[in-house]
């Protein structure tokens, strides 16, 4: 069994999210109805949860598996 998705690495995107969302409406034939994960609403309010968890009012999260410096 795989492990689940513990996100560890979170990118605001508060200031991109509209701009996100345009880019998706552009793809009409890759969208569904809600709740749909790829409808509008759904990709926002998984947006603003993944920024509650980071106190921003939107974010993307990420696994780090391996970082280079």
């Amino acid at each position: 069994m795989a492990p689940g998705f513990v996100p560890n690495v979170f990118v605001d995107i508060s200031a991109q999210l509209e701009r996100k969302l345009e880019a998706m409406s552009l793809f009409a034939s890759q969208q569904r109805d809600f709740p749909h994960e790829r409808s509008l609403a759904a990709i926002r309010a998984l947006a603003t949860l993944r920024g509650l968890t980071v106190h921003r009012p939107a974010a993307e999260a990420f696994m780090l598996v391996r970082q280079v410096v």
